[in-house]
């Protein structure tokens, strides 16, 4: 019977990790969430040929949402070659 309460302390102790990693990720987009510029608006330049774009107001204040689909076709032919 020892065996199981060590297995059940190895057990409560993934858990409690696993847990305390999405608590961090809440707390860190929460506290980015109130800056000025959050980190998600605009793409970093490693990200552009994974297909990240970012949306252009047009003048009439609508969205110029058109991600660059050539830029996904040739990660996808990077990906599986």
């Amino acid at each position: 019977m020892i065996g199981v309460g060590w297995a059940m302390l190895f057990v409560s102790f993934l858990v409690s990790i696993y847990y305390n990693i999405i608590i961090a990720y809440i707390l860190r987009y929460l506290f980015a969430s109130f800056t000025s510029t959050l980190p998600w608006q605009s793409c970093k330049p490693e990200w552009i040929e994974l297909g990240c774009y970012e949306r252009d107001v047009a003048d009439d204040g609508k969205y110029n949402c058109t991600p660059p689909a050539r830029k996904m076709i040739r990660f996808a032919q990077k990906l599986f070659q």
